[in-house]
């Protein structure tokens, strides 16, 4: 009776044993495994929306690469006092100054004046023929001489003006008398002179030194304009 027994529990565990195996059994070979997580050195990566978030992110100031900026260098001013006709009285301002310990540089500057009318006869194949034309001219009692130089050379002068109406009267006359005269309007430059205060000496230039300089020379003006730049016409820089 017991070995019936122990017979029915080894058949009620095997039957047991395998209806377990049965129902839950291994994984079937086609399904993989779920993989596990890479491990990577350093710190792990953050996205821009949670480094921001965090504080962490750094944004780009230059945005646009290759783009460097330039500092603006201001521009400097020198002072300039003027406009003398003679170079001799800018020597005396220029020597006031410098008994102020003020350096100064004096400058000449071609300034355009009121041109000149010339009428004349246009320049003639040879010198010769220039000579002949002379002569006949002044067989005529018509003031003339040749023109020995410049781009005129063997021409024939008739007269210089100052004024364009007495130019236009003496042509119509001459091309009257059956001569093939012209008129030239010709540029004329006078010197002016300036000095220029040493731009590290502008602040010695004190108000009480320049109206000393002034009361003695009244048609002096003083100006500030752009350091190596052309003189300054007076009223130019308010």
């Amino acid at each position: 009776m017991v070995m019936r027994w122990i017979l029915a529990l080894l058949v009620a565990a095997n039957i047991g044993y395998f209806v377990y195996h049965g129902w839950f059994g291994p994984v079937d070979a086609d399904v993989k495994p779920e993989k596990e997580p890479v491990a990577t050195s350093g710190e792990r990566i953050q996205l821009l929306d949670e480094a921001i978030a965090r504080g962490n992110a750094v944004r780009a100031t230059n945005p646009q690469p290759g783009v460097t900026e330039v500092p603006v260098r201001r521009a400097q001013l020198c002072t300039q006092i003027g406009a003398f006709q003679a170079q001799e009285t800018a020597g005396q301002v220029q020597q006031r100054l410098m008994s102020a310990s003020i350096g100064s540089e004096i400058k000449e500057v071609k300034v355009p004046t009121a041109p000149d009318y010339w009428v004349f006869i246009p320049p003639l194949p040879s010198r010769d023929m220039a000579l002949r034309k002379l002569r006949s001219l002044q067989a005529s009692k018509i003031d003339s001489f040749i023109i020995t130089e410049g781009e005129l050379a063997n021409g024939i002068s008739l007269g210089l003006f100052t004024q364009r109406a007495h130019a236009d009267k003496l042509l119509k006359q001459r091309l009257a008398a059956g001569y093939e005269a012209e008129l030239k309007e010709v540029e004329r430059f006078q010197s002016e002179y300036w000095i220029e205060v040493r731009r590290e000496d502008r602040e010695l230039l004190s108000k009480e030194l320049w109206e000393g300089i002034h009361s003695r020379y009244g048609f002096a003006e003083k100006v500030d304009n752009l350091c190596d730049t052309t003189v300054a016409r007076p009223g130019e820089f308010q």
